[in-house]
């Protein structure tokens, strides 16, 4: 069974600029806060501030005090925008986004929002640039998306600070320049953004972009993980597993492998399984590792579901389990391995063994092996595999076969 810290440092997904708008563009309509303006006469605001026309336009689209007129709303956010309120060009484009109170147009949608972030709009700018990469309202202008999401960066806004970063960082709209992805990754984690202090801490782990620095890289993926990201969690506990991060603790990186597990990571919850199982610096507690190896199975993890019935076993027979293969002796085409435990090799093993090694044959793994189980003393099996491949496969093919089965 591979142990936690086997795991290597990932990214938060594979596709970093997630499509967000719509969710976006509904969030702003509905949140119809700010000063309320309980003057129930909306025309006073043709001779008031724009902020005005847009705080009677947001009420007659939630239905605040007035009848509820999606058109009459759209109007005065029109006036609003007119006057050069950002939030009302902002509000506007997102009903001819949607077809709220005016006819759906996506192309009027594209250029208010465009407008809004001209004015100051972050939000607006994120929604302009989304449009812009998706080309919706017009053409796929990634140029334009890079010029939005920068205006809406330098406005305070961490998302937008993190999309610029994944586009230096991965060339779009921009050549690639992993150190200005950087800069604009640490500019959105000190905003706030638990994404941007992931991602630079990935860079600052492997040195991508400048300097390596593992101490920084630790704090960022505790940030991460602190703002509910669970590659954060699962990353920090890989680095105390391994000693890069302080201390190097086994107890540290199960807690945080847990946290994770919490957060959904299907695969974090096994390897906070595997700990338990294993026992050691953290004390073995087969119920615990039990319940996580299933949490793991029922989250897609199919590894998981097979250390479910190896667990119940071990229960069943008060607790005594077989540990991890060693390798004892490893030659150009002959491999010895070791299967430790901390009981009698259970009934019929030398046979179990030597079904799987040819079962594994028979799929194409061209193995002959002799299996023996050495004295009741020693406690181990002894496994000798010959094979016509090269020994770094063979031992690989090997470990990966035993450790499959073996917890």
């Amino acid at each position: 069974m591979t142990r936690a810290g086997a795991a290597d440092i990932v990214r938060a997904m594979s596709g970093r600029l997630c499509v967000l708008l719509l969710s976006l563009l509904s969030a702003a309509l509905l949140a119809c806060s700010g000063p309320s303006v309980r003057d129930a006469n909306d025309t006073g605001c043709e001779v008031g501030p724009p902020s005005s026309c847009r705080q009677f336009g947001k009420r007659h689209l939630a239905g605040e005090d007035v009848p509820k007129d999606p058109a009459r709303g759209a109007e005065l956010l029109r006036q609003a925008c007119d006057g050069g309120d950002a939030e009302g060009c902002g509000l506007l484009a997102v009903l001819h986004y949607k077809g709220r109170g005016v006819p759906q147009d996506l192309v009027a949608s594209r250029r208010l929002a465009g407008r809004a972030c001209e004015l100051g709009s972050v939000g607006s700018c994120r929604n302009a640039a989304v449009m812009a990469m998706l080309g919706e309202g017009g053409d796929v202008d990634p140029d334009l998306a890079v010029l939005q999401y920068t205006r809406g960066c330098s406005g305070g806004g961490g998302e937008a600070c993190y999309a610029v970063a994944v586009m230096y960082h991965e060339g779009q709209g921009v050549p690639p320049d992993p150190s200005m992805a950087a800069s604009y990754y640490g500019t959105g984690c000190v905003r706030g953004h638990g994404l941007s202090c992931l991602e630079l801490g990935v860079m600052l782990y492997s040195g991508e972009g400048g300097a390596k620095n593992v101490a920084k890289a630790a704090e960022l993926m505790g940030a991460a993980c602190t703002a509910g990201l669970a590659p954060g969690c699962r990353n920090l506990a890989v680095m105390h597993f391994e000693g890069s991060a302080e201390p190097k603790s086994a107890v540290f990186a199960m807690r945080l492998m847990e946290t994770a597990c919490g957060l959904g990571d299907a695969k974090s919850c096994h390897d906070a399984a595997v700990f338990h199982f294993n026992g050691g610096e953290v004390p073995r507690d087969l119920k615990t590792a039990a319940g996580l190896f299933q949490r793991a199975c029922d989250g897609g993890d199919k590894p998981a579901c097979k250390r479910v019935e190896i667990v119940a076993e071990a229960i069943a027979d008060g607790g005594r389990v077989h540990g991890p293969v060693e390798v004892v002796k490893a030659s150009r085409r002959k491999l010895t391995l070791r299967l430790s435990g901390d009981g009698r090799p259970p009934v019929g093993a030398e046979a179990e063994v030597r079904e799987r090694v040819e079962g594994e044959h028979a799929k194409g793994w061209r193995v002959v092996a002799q299996v023996t189980v050495t004295s009741v003393k020693d406690n181990t099996i002894v496994v000798k595999v010959t094979d016509a491949k090269d020994r770094k496969r063979l031992k690989k093919k090997a470990e990966g076969l035993f450790l499959a089965w073996v917890p």
